[in-house]
């Protein structure tokens, strides 16, 4: 009968499957000739993360450094520790120099925030060092920067105090002089004084080239440019720089846009350094719109800047600046009806996101044309005609800085029932800290008179003053309105044909804010056939310069200069 073996313990069992295993891998080898017996290593460990510093992703970046570290010792940094100073070199702080298991660890980024709500905080990757820019500008150097975009100038959090941050001569504490401008920044251009004819001539500024239409006219504190659209076997834009009195300056006129570019347009702005400008061509087929830069002479100093890019026509561009970017806005049939867009530009001429769409209509409804735009503080006035061959509408719009719109639909100006168009809008700075406003005019070709209407919106888009005519023109017409704020007071610009001299005139009257009269309407223009489409800037000695197209030479279509000058008042 078998034996039963005596109870062993567990270990006592595997000890003897362990021996009797022996013995069997002992004879195998016996019987395979003489080898030594089997090595059979760990298992390797994996391999670390990184073994330097220089292995991890991001390295070198001192604003945000990145370091290699042992396990133990990433679990003691916890983000916060030293980035250490060989960059390649195994952590001192391994265990006995083992790479081990080692990890990348994010330290804490460098803190340079200054604590300065007006200064741009930065690091400079490479050296780690902090560097403070500040927020605003002093483009025109006089000490005194602009404010932020959306802030009245020295408001809390604006940064600048200076309310024209293209003119030296404008800045808090600045002598009031009679110059068209509000030197003092009190939020009034020229107290009391009024702005009548120069007993000159107008001079004429396109040359030999005909046709020719005005496109705008700056100041730099020591020259004018115009541009204009000329026509010398195709259109282009030109630019002439313009002394005082109008006379051209080197380098005379020439060329803004590519020869015969098919291009029209050119309002231009001077911001304290440089032009902006922008115009139509089809250089590419259809009409895009171009923008620029000129040097104070008016010379092109970067290359053209193509602006849209979409099917369809994009035309007459109208140009702001906020003191941070150009501001444009167009009409654009990219949709099938004419649309109005917008785009921001820096002052390096480079496109700032996408194009805006600020208008929204489909296919056969109403086109929306003919903007124009007015910076204020707090967002952007921007009006337009809305209409078809039978129906007219004058709108209004109130943007953000961005150029999207801040209201939830376009306010209608008039009511359709009359041929109204050609608006034009100006933004009038609040007094003594009181909000600002928008005046808005435009001409009506049916209305009884066909007048120059205006009217008068709060700096949120509401109408404070109604329509309501401000030209008197009898059975005659008064036509393309251009308006300039005295920050008490508005100087308007128009075309009358009142005198039947062959054709329109050009007038000037200044109303106040209420749109009462406070000067009669003054005649500036005395040639047979048409002095129309005014625009115009302020320049020395409060001297208005008005750039115009005039048909006084053989009924050619040229642009002439001529000025208002300011008449000093009774102290305020």
């Amino acid at each position: 009968m078998p034996v039963i073996a005596p109870h062993r313990s567990r270990l006592a069992r595997a000890l003897a499957r362990g021996a009797a295993g022996a013995v069997v891998v002992g004879a195998l080898v016996a019987a395979c000739g003489a080898r030594t017996s089997l090595n059979v290593p760990p298992p390797a460990a994996p391999d670390p993360e990184c073994r330097v510093d220089a292995d991890c992703p991001g390295f070198g970046d001192l604003c945000y450094p990145v370091v290699c570290r042992a396990p133990s010792v990433a679990q003691l940094d916890g983000g916060a520790g030293d980035a250490g100073a060989d960059g390649g070199s195994p952590d001192a702080g391994a265990a006995a120099g083992s790479i081990e298991g080692r990890v990348c660890v994010t330290l804490a980024p460098r803190d340079c925030d200054d604590g300065d709500e007006c200064t741009q905080d930065g690091c400079d990757p490479d050296t780690g060092i902090c560097g403070h820019a500040p927020r605003t500008a002093d483009r025109d150097r006089d000490g005194h920067t602009g404010p932020l975009a959306g802030f009245a100038p020295g408001a809390p959090g604006a940064c600048g105090d200076d309310c024209d941050d293209t003119n030296p001569a404008v800045h808090p504490g600045a002598k009031e002089a009679c110059d068209g401008v509000d030197n003092d920044c009190n939020g009034v251009a020229d107290e009391n004084a009024s702005y009548v004819p120069i007993d000159a001539e107008p001079v004429r500024i396109s040359g030999d080239l005909a046709p020719a239409a005005p496109g705008g006219i700056a100041w730099s504190g020591t020259a004018y440019v115009a541009t204009y659209t000329g026509t010398n076997g195709g259109s282009s834009v030109y630019a002439s720089s313009l002394d005082a009195t109008g006379e051209k300056l080197p380098p005379g006129e020439h060329l803004v846009t590519m020869v015969n570019a098919d291009a029209a347009g050119g309002p231009v702005m001077w911001i304290g350094d440089r032009y902006g400008v922008a115009w139509e061509d089809r250089r590419d087929a259809d009409y895009e719109l171009y923008f620029t830069l000129l040097d104070g002479a008016g010379k092109k100093v970067v290359p053209d800047v193509r602006l849209t890019a979409a099917a369809g026509f994009s035309l007459s561009p109208a140009l702001g600046y906020n003191g941070q970017e150009f501001l444009l806005a167009w009409q654009d049939n990219r949709d099938g009806v004419f649309n109005l867009y917008g785009q921001r530009v820096g002052v390096d001429a480079l496109p700032h996101g996408d194009n805006v769409p600020i208008t929204a209509s489909v296919a056969g409804m109403l086109d929306n044309e003919s903007p124009a735009i007015a910076v204020g503080v707090k967002g952007v006035g921007l009006v337009w005609t809305m209409g078809s061959a039978g129906v007219h509408y004058v709108e209004f719009q109130l943007l953000h800085q961005d150029l999207t719109p801040a209201m939830a639909a376009s306010i209608d100006l008039t009511d359709g029932a009359t041929e109204a168009v050609g608006p034009a809008i100006t933004y009038n700075p609040g007094r003594d800290g009181a909000p600002g406003t928008y005046i808005v005019a435009w001409y009506d070709k049916s209305a009884a008179p066909k007048a120059i209407y205006a009217t008068v919106l709060s700096e949120d888009g509401q109408v404070i003053v109604k329509p309501r005519a401000v030209t008197s023109p009898g059975a005659f017409r008064s036509r393309y309105p251009f308006l300039r704020s005295l920050g008490d007071r508005v100087i308007v610009l128009y075309a009358d044909d009142r005198d039947q001299n062959d054709g329109y005139e050009l007038y000037s009257r200044t109303v106040d804010l209420s749109l009462d009269p406070l000067s009669a309407e003054q005649r500036l223009t005395n040639a047979p056939r048409d002095s129309i489409l005014p625009t115009a800037t302020f320049g020395p000695d409060g001297n208005l310069a008005i750039l115009f197209r005039d048909d006084r030479d053989a009924g050619e279509h040229h642009v002439f200069f001529t000025r208002l000058t300011c008449q000093a008042g009774s102290p305020p």
